[in-house]
């Protein structure tokens, strides 16, 4: 599966600020299994006060 991840962002003053940062990091999958249950993918968004919505949307393969 594959997914679109879509990010709104609040009116700014003008000057130019850091939204978001990401970053590939790997996690034991015991962690990842206690927290969720089951291993997989994991996004951690780190965001900023500018950030009003966060959105994720499955594209699906075949439509």
């Amino acid at each position: 599966m594959s997914y679109r991840l879509r990010i709104g962002v609040g009116d700014s003053d003008g000057t130019e600020t850091t939204v978001a940062r990401g970053k590939m990091k790997r996690l034991p999958e015991r962690i990842i299994r206690f927290l969720f249950g089951a291993p997989g993918t994991v996004l951690v968004l780190n965001p900023t006060q500018a950030i009003r919505t966060v959105e994720v949307h499955e594209i699906r393969e075949n439509a």
